[in-house]
């Protein structure tokens, strides 16, 4: 799902969340502020958030993870849409 979303938002949240890099090194390698690639993995993640609770049921703990889930379509569909 992260190859969905926008190439603005795409490269700042695979660097921040898949390859782990910090958001300082991530503003220096896109001659971004900080302040900027926070906003756009802000943004980013809850892009991604709407796309999985549009395919799937998913129940959170009370301190926000995820305890279980159901998908109700089929992911590798809505993974294969662009």
């Amino acid at each position: 799902m992260i190859a969905r979303l926008p190439e603005l938002y795409r490269d700042t949240v695979m660097l921040s969340e898949i390859k782990g890099w910090p958001q300082h090194r991530i503003a220096q390698h896109g001659h971004l502020t900080v302040s900027g690639v926070k906003s756009r993995v802000q943004r980013g993640r809850a892009m991604l958030k709407d796309m999985l609770t549009a395919c799937c049921d998913i129940q959170v703990s009370r301190t926000g993870h995820v305890v279980d889930y159901d998908c109700t379509t089929d992911i590798r569909t809505v993974c294969e849409e662009k």
